[in-house]
């Protein structure tokens, strides 16, 4: 799966929030790029940095011929907004769709984070710290933590042929 940036708004402090077509809301922080990458050094004007605008396809953000930036960049390394459940639904079902388990397993911790570890950790009938340790990175969570974790989320999960 590759994710599209449907439409972004500019942020104060080199800052832009992208909404990705699966609903998904990212922001990104550009501070890095602009210090300590040559192509990206032009941006620190603020003139051009706010004339940034998404780009044909939705694969990225441009401001000219010569600078742009990839969505996935976006998408992998921009902080999630997830205020509300349906939010975390279209993350959850987003990563899932990309079929690479490593990013299910962060996306779930992040997930995690903001809802708290030990409440989550209580609707699923765990301690906190078996949560945390079983998201932690040092092992891989058995399904059967996944799966519980999903259901705390009030999420279920549903199985349908893959796409050619």
């Amino acid at each position: 799966m590759f994710v599209k940036i449907k439409s972004i708004e500019i942020l104060p402090d080199f800052k832009i929030k992208a909404l990705y077509d699966c609903g998904v809301v990212k922001t990104y922080d550009f501070n890095a790029l602009i210090q300590n990458h040559k192509a990206f050094k032009p941006l620190g004007q603020k003139n051009l940095f706010n004339q940034a605008k998404v780009d044909c396809g939705g694969y990225g953000i441009c401001w000219t011929d010569d600078i742009d930036i990839d969505s996935g960049e976006i998408w992998y390394n921009g902080a999630t907004e997830l205020k509300t459940d349906e939010d975390i639904f279209n993350y959850i079902k987003a990563v899932i769709q990309e079929s690479e388990p490593e990013n299910i397993i962060k996306a779930i911790q992040e997930v995690a984070k903001i809802k708290g570890y030990n409440n989550l950790a209580e609707k699923m009938g765990v301690g906190r710290e078996s949560l945390y340790k079983s998201l932690s990175g040092s092992t891989k969570p058995r399904f059967e933590t996944i799966y519980k974790i999903l259901l705390a989320l009030g999420l279920r999960l549903s199985i349908k042929p893959a796409e050619a």
